[in-house]
């Protein structure tokens, strides 16, 4: 060897071989920090359950061999956002009520496998009319709604909807206000790759024209955005 002289050593005595090491412990011993041991079959490119960044368990089977099963990680969250609309949220307005869908968060997943991807969110919702200030107390419907889309598939997933409709009773009287929440849970199936999710949000007005809104999301830091991967 270059440098070593026990690089390979047989004891005879003990039928012991000892790698980096005279005085071997086991019938085949490796010493010396950071050695690995290699074996070829077990390699990413010759074994299908060896997946590119992620741990594999190797067992020993009844015949002795070593043999290589699926990654042990069954469960991680590649993505936990907390407060995920920026401080002071995203504010929908319309004079009219007309619907208006806006973009709320983007973000994207790495899959090694294929796998079940769980999405789930909630986030808050702010209701004023269309000057941002004056409560709703016109008796027409605000409705709030939020949804998942995956690589642009028109797909759908983790559908949430909220309305809001107030009208105090007599000039003076109480009105609902402070903040509300889109709370979305849902499940895709997704092949290994890159995969996009986008977040998105409907606001209109159910009543028709003539009854503004403006509807802000996020602006509370209770706000939370998780996928969760189940392989």
């Amino acid at each position: 060897s270059t440098g070593n002289q026990n690089m390979l050593f047989v004891d005879g005595g003990t039928n012991r071989v000892g790698i980096n090491t005279n005085t071997p412990q086991t019938e085949l011993h490796i010493a010396g920090n950071g050695n690995t041991l290699r074996i070829d079959e077990l390699s990413n490119a010759n074994n299908a359950h060896n997946v590119v960044s992620d741990p594999a368990p190797v067992y020993v089977n009844n015949d002795g061999d070593l043999t290589l099963q699926p990654p042990l990680i069954l469960n991680f969250m590649p993505v936990q956002a907390v407060d995920f609309i920026p401080s002071p949220g995203i504010a929908v307005t319309s004079a009219t009520g007309s619907g208006v869908i806006t973009d709320l968060y983007n973000t994207t997943i790495n899959l090694t496998q294929e796998s079940l991807v769980h999405v789930n969110y909630q986030m808050s919702i702010q209701i004023t009319m269309d000057d941002g200030t004056t409560p709703v107390v016109d008796g027409a419907s605000r409705l709030y709604r939020s949804w998942v889309e995956v690589n642009g598939d028109t797909t759908h997933i983790a559908y949430d909807s909220g309305t809001y409709t107030n009208n105090p009773s007599e000039p003076g009287g109480t009105y609902a206000a402070g903040y509300y929440y889109l709370s979305g849970s849902g499940y895709i199936q997704l092949p290994a790759g890159t995969h996009t999710l986008l977040l998105k949000g409907l606001t209109f007005a159910g009543n028709g024209g003539g009854f503004g809104y403006q509807i802000t999301f996020g602006q509370t830091a209770h706000d939370r955005f998780q996928v969760i991967v189940h392989r």
